[in-house]
């Protein structure tokens, strides 16, 4: 009997996959199941998969016709409710690195607590396991189901990130009803809060312990297309979710992510050349973007977003504020002598 089942999607990380499936073989926790689901990878990766799973008898496969990250991770969960006794899942990208304690973290966090979901910290790298960025959060916290959901939507600094769906160990019960949504992106927007608000508790640990690798090629990093408004789209299933439970306040916070997100994504598809591509209802003149995001954000987060994209626009309101700033203080009222 296995405690954890482990479970990766494999898809087009043939230069990775051997750094993130020897860095779950060396947990220094080892009672696990390793489901290493190939989702018609069309470089050798089904065979690489293959070899492990010869190799070590933890190592299990699943090769099926390419559906995406969603379609993978629901085959693994599937896998594990048929085909194993563990009582918890965790989730790891394939082109990932996890420290060699991570799984004893979280078990031993999750356990002591008597939690529902253990979440440790990420920090980021490029080519290599360097550290190139860090997510600092507070030491053990224990939150309820409903306040880590808010914290999906709030993104609180000093916390770890609630919303990815790796970097956490849960109970495999909370996904006995629960599947990632087949064919969007940003799967874990849709399915995360679900599973969090489903938690009786949830434990942060104070250590960062997953690799997340800033992929440039992968789908979220690459040229903004019209697919990205699945964001949205989980941040409107999300509202309609906390408000059918009268969780205001979840609600409120995921309205202004949408928000948020619908302001930014409108710069990104002027950038991208496909603003006419989207919904009428989505799009925003510069101004209104500027004005947007300073009601939520504030100014200098503001300024520092539309600078990257309009430098010319943000020197002009900083002109303009400096003019109301000299008539304000005019002695005479802003009329002359």
């Amino acid at each position: 009997m296995s405690r954890i089942s482990i479970i990766v999607p494999v898809y087009r990380v043939e230069p990775y996959l051997d750094r993130c499936v020897k860095s779950i073989l060396c947990q220094t926790f080892e009672d696990f199941d390793l489901v290493l689901v190939d989702d018609g990878s069309p470089d050798r990766c089904g065979a690489i998969c293959d070899a492990y799973a010869a190799a070590d008898p933890r190592v299990h496969v699943i090769h099926q016709q390419n559906g995406g990250v969603s379609a993978a991770r629901n085959s693994g969960i599937d896998w594990s409710f048929e085909s194993s006794d563990s009582g918890f899942l965790t989730f790891i990208d394939s082109d990932d690195y996890v420290k060699p304690t991570m799984l004893k973290t979280l078990f031993d966090a999750l356990m002591e607590n008597n939690a529902d979901i253990s979440v440790c910290g990420e920090y980021h790298f490029n080519e290599s396991p360097e550290k190139v960025f860090q997510k600092n959060f507070a030491g053990c916290v224990m939150h309820g189901g409903a306040d880590a959901c808010r914290m999906i939507y709030t993104g609180e600094a000093g916390h770890a990130s609630f919303v990815s769906a790796w970097g956490k160990l849960y109970r495999k019960e909370l996904f006995s009803q629960i599947r990632y949504p087949a064919g969007k992106i940003h799967e874990d927007q849709f399915t995360t809060y679900r599973v969090m608000y489903a938690a009786r508790s949830v434990v942060e640990t104070g250590a960062c312990l997953y690799g997340y690798f800033y992929n440039e090629t992968g789908i979220t990093h690459s040229r903004f297309s019209i697919r990205r408004y699945d964001d949205v789209d989980a941040c409107n299933q999300a509202i309609n979710f906390f408000q059918e439970r009268h969780e205001d306040g979840i609600a409120e916070a995921a309205q202004m992510r949408r928000r948020t997100l619908i302001a930014k994504y409108a710069i990104y598809a002027r950038k991208a050349g496909i603003y006419r591509q989207i919904p009428a209802y989505y799009r925003m003149s510069v101004p209104r973007v500027y004005a947007e995001l300073k009601q939520i954000l504030g100014l200098d987060h503001c300024e520092y977003f539309l600078n990257q994209y309009y430098p010319r626009y943000i020197r002009l309101c900083a002109v303009i504020r400096k003019i109301c700033g000299i008539i304000r203080h005019n002695p005479y009222g802003g009329k002359h002598a």
